[in-house]
């Protein structure tokens, strides 16, 4: 993994040293096939160049030859010399003896390079003229070319590309510029997104188009997977909240069960503000097993589902009701200031049991309950509260009363039959 990232490099750095890459190649490229041509040109125009000149100038030192006219020659010699791009004039007798030589200094080679180019490029015997009288060879003269015109062709021409290829490389280094900022833009928007997807698992993001078709499809096939993704979430959450229902709620009465009831009570301990001014109710069915003994467990059923159904419409919006089971009860009162604003609730839960429950037309069930009541502004402890709550209960089951209170301390509970 270390060898990995210590090999690898950023998308900007790809790109320059691509683009830097492409440049040298291009401008050797073009340098090796212009001077390719440059010389193969030059050796064709030479070619017929020193062909003319050397003619002319044969017609022109016939007769300076004939007459052994050195000054002539000589004249004749430098005018051609000085008119041409010529790099040395030689006057050979037919026995090779030297009659007249003149070299241009300028146009010297200072190179052994240039000296090879020129035997590669002209050949030998190009220049060599004859110069005949009565048919008869007098001598030879004998034209070389100069290769002047060609470096000085060559040089400007790589001034030239060098000078095209340096605005070509700005051209490139801005075009890549462009073309980064794009792709990098793109990556930034894919890469922020998947950021967030991961981090707050927000799956209704997508993935914005951009001016890249080729990241434009990436982009969609990632949005494509975001929508499956959101599909499974969707569904999950949905699996997720139905079972934490089914496991806090009463298959029942789809009141909260036991679980939920202690864990609302935890939370109430939690705040002591709200505690201070809570209590607790237990509720207990006193006729249930005769129910059930009498008109069976459809009929038993029926009368739990319904008293659950009276109690929680009943109650104020921010009590909560529970089944903790069989045919107990419990609610959690809230904004209770004294024990009084509890009692008139608890004698509107008793109302619920004036109007017999209707089970089919033939049978009609006549039911009552006990209600424990607990205050939890002195008690220390949800086990406490609950135990006192229980307590009270059964207070008023054995007394025959409707509800029993304890506001304080075990022993002071009152017992009620309204």
């Amino acid at each position: 993994m270390t060898w990995f990232k210590s090999s690898s490099s950023s998308l900007k750095t790809y790109f320059i040293r691509s683009q830097l890459i492409l440049s040298f190649i291009i401008l050797f490229t073009c340098i090796i096939s212009f001077t390719a041509v440059a010389s193969y040109t030059f050796k064709r125009y030479s070619e017929s160049n020193v062909s003319i000149i050397s003619a002319s100038l044969a017609e022109q030192l016939q007769a300076p030859v004939v007459f052994d006219d050195k000054v002539s020659t000589a004249q004749i010699i430098d005018e051609y010399i000085d008119q041409y791009p010529i790099q040395r004039i030689e006057v050979i007798s037919p026995n090779k003896d030297m009659i007249y030589e003149i070299t241009k200094p300028s146009e010297i080679n200072d190179s052994k390079l240039l000296d090879h180019i020129h035997d590669f490029l002209i050949s030998e015997n190009l220049g060599l003229v004859e110069i005949k009288h009565n048919a008869q060879v007098i001598a030879y003269v004998k034209v070389t070319i100069s290769l002047r015109p060609l470096t000085n062709f060559i040089n400007l021409l790589l001034m030239v590309f060098m000078a095209c290829i340096l605005i070509a490389f700005v051209i490139i280094l801005i075009s890549s510029r462009i073309n980064y900022l794009r792709i990098n833009h793109a990556l930034k928007l894919l890469a922020e997104t998947t950021d967030l997807i991961s981090d707050q698992r927000a799956f209704h993001l997508r993935v914005p188009k951009g001016k890249v078709s080729e990241f434009n499809k990436v982009s969609q096939r990632f949005n494509e997977l975001l929508d499956e993704i959101q599909k499974w979430d969707h569904q999950l959450q949905v699996e997720n909240t139905t079972l934490e229902h089914q496991a806090l709620h009463d298959s029942l009465t789809h009141l909260p069960n036991r679980a939920f009831f202690y864990q609302k009570l935890d939370q109430l301990y939690q705040q002591e503000d709200i505690r201070k001014k809570s209590a607790l109710l237990f509720i207990d069915n006193n006729e249930f097993k005769q129910i059930n003994d009498q008109y069976g467990h459809q009929a038993g059923d029926y009368v739990l589902q319904e008293m659950a159904r009276r109690l929680k419409y009943s109650l104020r919006d921010d009590d909560f009701v529970a089944r903790i089971g069989g045919d107990e009860f419990a609610v959690i009162l809230t904004n209770i200031e004294h024990s009084s604003q509890a009692i008139v609730v608890v004698q509107n839960l008793i109302q619920t049991t004036d109007h017999p429950i209707k089970f089919s037309d033939e049978v009609v069930i006549h039911y009552s309950f006990s209600i424990g009541i607990a205050l939890s502004k002195h008690i220390d402890n949800p086990s406490e509260l609950v135990h006192l709550a229980d307590q009270a209960m059964y207070q008023a089951k054995d007394s025959l009363t409707h509800w029993a209170i304890i506001e304080h301390k075990p022993e002071a509970i009152e017992a009620h039959n309204e």
